[in-house]
């Protein structure tokens, strides 16, 4: 019967594994270890959405305050807008003060869209108001979402003319009176003289809007824009010929 060769009996008492305590200190460092990567991927995944959220929040602000600023440039536009600047000036129906209103959170105003030179056409009155958290858009005779509840939540929607901003021209260059030698351009100091003298009112309007995320009430945004309207007003008459 053979026997066991002693330097084997040696090398198996030498050959231990991990203790219990060894095992279980081994697990926490590789669950700390996991723990950690995880919070990393949780955080870069919630700066990501938030990042994401406020980006689209923005856009749709931003995209919102242009469309109102390139359709409030149109306020009052009228075809025929040299008769109003003659010796004899007509009206601008487009620059009506029962056609163009500003008020808190609501504008409207109308413009020579199909160019005959007569507000007839409900698809030539505009406007925009804030109704609820959603701004409108005026199309015809009724009011159109211009913002998307689902993603915005409009909290103020200002719109006021900026008076400090305004710039007075007089039109007594275009007054013409009659002379011995026929028609000719009247004296500046009795246009200037009149109650009622010829003047043109170069108009501001400033625009601020604010919203949140509808996904996140904590995102919050606002945009402010100032809109020189093109159409400047009319106000006043020439002395009579």
């Amino acid at each position: 019967m053979s026997s066991i060769d002693p330097s084997l009996k040696r090398r198996a008492h030498t050959q231990r594994g991990l203790s219990i305590i060894e095992f279980m200190v081994g697990i926490a460092i590789g669950m700390f270890v996991v723990g950690g990567a995880v919070k990393v991927f949780i955080d870069l995944f919630t700066n990501n959405r938030r990042q994401l959220v406020e980006v689209r929040l923005n856009q749709d602000l931003r995209a919102a305050a242009d469309i109102i600023v390139r359709d409030l440039r149109r306020s009052g536009y009228w075809e025929n807008a040299g008769t109003g600047l003659s010796p004899t000036p007509q009206p601008n129906p487009f620059a009506n003060t029962a056609e163009t209103t500003i008020a808190a959170n609501a504008v409207n105003y109308a413009y020579d869209r199909d160019r005959d030179g007569a507000l007839t056409a409900a698809s030539e009155r505009a406007g925009f108001q804030l109704s609820g958290n959603v701004i409108e858009m005026r199309v015809g005779n009724g009011w159109q979402p211009l913002t998307d509840p689902n993603t915005v939540q409009v909290t103020n929607f200002t719109i006021e003319n900026n008076a400090s901003a305004e710039q007075v021209v007089s039109r007594a260059q275009y007054c013409q009176c009659v002379s011995s030698s026929g028609p000719t351009r009247c004296d500046p100091a009795v246009v200037a003289a009149l109650p009622n003298r010829p003047l043109m009112v170069i108009r501001w309007v400033d625009i601020l809007i604010e919203g949140r995320a509808t996904t996140d009430n904590t995102m919050t945004r606002q945009v402010r824009e100032s809109v020189r309207l093109r159409n400047d007003e009319v106000r006043g008459d020439c002395p009579p010929p």
